[in-house]
């Protein structure tokens, strides 16, 4: 536990009930202590504190993850923090995934389709299971309104280099 780190998260506008102040560094060397866990990550992500939900995305099996799931999972997103970690942890592991990736960016929910813009910019960047017309679907998928906000301006670039 860092005293200083949680007491700024505990400051943020992040909204966990409860912080540790764990960096992502440690959480990842915790969950290699761990074999990945389905009914353990679910209890873990529907916590509201801060390192369980961040250490739930690194248990999950990646071969359960359906629609389903992935609908139940995005309720939980509730910051930026979050959708950034579930996409780089999970979701851009999952290539079963990329048609619901593209249909969230449809999303009325701002988190959501911040989500699948990060999801999208990782497979598109680090693999090569996204073909052109994917790409192009995920690159028309990009709302206006996004464009002008800072909090997406690293997501959006990913998908259109």
């Amino acid at each position: 536990m860092n005293g200083i780190c949680a007491e700024k998260l505990r400051n943020s506008s992040l909204g966990y009930s409860k912080t540790l102040g764990v960096d992502w560094v440690r959480i990842c060397e915790i969950a290699t202590e761990f074999d990945r866990d389905y009914d353990i990550s679910v209890q873990l992500w529907n916590s509201e504190v801060r390192e369980h939900k961040l250490i739930a995305t690194l248990l999950c099996p990646l071969d359960v993850m359906d629609s389903v799931r992935l609908r139940q999972w995005m309720k939980g997103v509730s910051n930026s923090e979050l959708a950034e970690i579930i996409s780089f942890a999970l979701l851009s592991k999952i290539p079963s995934l990329i048609p619901d990736l593209l249909a969230m960016e449809d999303s009325q929910n701002e988190l959501e389709r911040l989500t699948a813009y990060l999801a999208l910019g990782r497979f598109h960047n680090f693999t090569n299971l996204m073909d052109d017309g994917m790409l192009n679907m995920a690159r028309k998928g990009i709302k206006i309104e996004d464009r002008s906000k800072s909090s997406f301006f690293h997501a959006i670039y990913s998908l259109e280099q």
